[in-house]
């Protein structure tokens, strides 16, 4: 979600780990990328390509265009004189039922949204249900703010849909924690030189 050209997708499926990935991508000049990328690289058919964001609702959204092929925005107010462009969303629960994705097979979701995270996550709750599927996730407070949001909206909702986590950048052990520690564990973030966080977040057995 939040697939940009390909990066991540098409490399785990080229080494093996993943056999197939639906890839959301948004943007039309990253999008066209995307299928370029998965066209270049033998993975047609394994890596599969839609220009959709993932949002809180279905219908069609605003997004304000980065400088480079990263850091496109969803904004409330777009900042003046950027470029923007309205594109197609969906719910996640509405993307996966028209695209066909069985959930009991999928196991893994990752989440590159610019601060939209939260609207990912209020639009799943069939997918977060799903009690197997591990999630991966940006956490990068000003982004959370500027797209509308916050870190307690977003710590809420991480709290009622998984057990544990592991920041992938933290350095202070335990390298495993509950989810009651998210604010505690990631205070860190936003001040002095990090500025976000990656995530992985899953249910315990």
């Amino acid at each position: 979600i939040g697939a940009n050209v390909g990066t991540m997708g098409i490399t785990r499926v080229l080494l093996g780990d993943m056999t197939r990935v639906f890839a959301a991508e948004p943007d039309p000049v990253n999008y066209a990328c995307l299928v370029h990328n998965v066209a270049g690289n033998v993975v047609r058919g394994r890596v599969l390509p839609d220009r959709v964001a993932i949002s809180d609702h279905d219908g069609t959204i605003t997004m304000q265009r980065g400088h480079s092929t990263t850091h496109h925005l969803v904004d409330r107010a777009p900042a003046a004189g950027r470029e923007t462009v309205d594109v197609p969303c969906l719910r996640l629960d509405s993307w996966v039922r028209r695209i066909g994705v069985d959930l009991d097979a999928l196991h893994f979701i990752k989440v590159d949204t610019q601060g939209w995270e939260a609207r990912v996550l209020t639009g799943a709750p069939e997918v977060l249900a799903r009690r197997h599927i591990v999630w991966q996730l940006e956490f990068t407070p000003s982004m959370l703010r500027r797209a509308g949001s916050s870190a307690p909206e977003l710590f809420a909702l991480l709290r009622a849909s998984f057990t544990h986590f592991i920041d992938m950048r933290g350095t202070v052990p335990p390298r495993s924690r509950t989810v009651a520690d998210l604010a505690e564990a990631l205070a860190y973030v936003g001040q002095g030189a990090r500025s976000d966080a990656n995530l992985l977040l899953y249910n315990s057995a």
